[in-house]
């Protein structure tokens, strides 16, 4: 009767990808998602050109501290894309929008692109869906500073006009806290508000949807 051979039958250990590594592998505690906010124009006549800066960009959620302060939540954000729908009120109306990408920053040089539609008549919308062009400032990591404006992107709609505007966003870590520009009153403390996507103008005229506003 052959001889059996005697097999080890015992498991060989195995290691993880870190093997050799004692310590847990580096981690980042930054918070990044994509951020989707709703807006709509509410003035009768529209607006034209209304500029939106990164400061409006940065301001736009903001923690109350104080009655009369609020401090930004956005350590970072990056515009994906801006996407506008406007109809008309009457057959004889014609409503049209205009959302232009460009850049008056003095570092950082970029084409103008603009994107536009009009609605004609009351069986269909004016609609836009409009992108940073690659490599301009208005697709970059936009600025986070007090003090120094950059206008983002200008745009134009009649009243009513619904727009979502839709980003990258990074929640602050450590960095001091910035307080937001333009008025701010009667908060409470605590609360978290979502302000005029153009509070920085004297008159802002977009306002958010479905969300606490100051």
């Amino acid at each position: 009767m052959p001889k059996q051979s005697l097999k080890n039958n015992r498991k060989r250990s195995t290691r993880s990808n870190n093997s050799g590594i004692p310590n847990p592998p580096q981690w980042s505690s930054t918070v990044r998602f994509n951020y989707v906010q709703r807006f709509f124009i509410n003035t009768a006549g529209g607006v034209s050109q209304r500029a939106i800066t990164n400061i409006d960009i940065f301001d736009l959620k903001c923690a109350c501290i104080t009655a009369a302060t609020a401090a930004r939540i956005f350590g970072g954000a990056k515009l994906n894309s801006i996407e506008c729908w406007a109809a008309n009120s009457s057959a004889t109306a014609s409503n049209t929008l205009v959302v232009e990408m460009f850049t008056n920053n003095p570092n950082l040089g970029s084409s103008s692109k603009i994107f536009s539609d009009t609605a004609v008549g009351t069986s269909n919308v004016a609609h836009v869906k409009a992108k940073p062009p690659k490599g301009s400032f208005s697709a970059d990591w936009l600025p986070n500073v007090i003090g120094t404006e950059y206008t983002v992107f200008n745009l134009t709609g009649p009243q009513g006009t619904i727009i979502d505007i839709n980003m990258t966003i990074e929640l602050n870590d450590d960095e001091t806290a910035l307080f937001v520009l333009g008025a701010f009153a009667a908060g409470t403390p605590g609360t978290i508000y979502t302000r005029a996507l153009d509070s920085t103008n004297a008159a802002p005229h977009i306002t958010p949807l479905g969300v606490i506003t100051n």
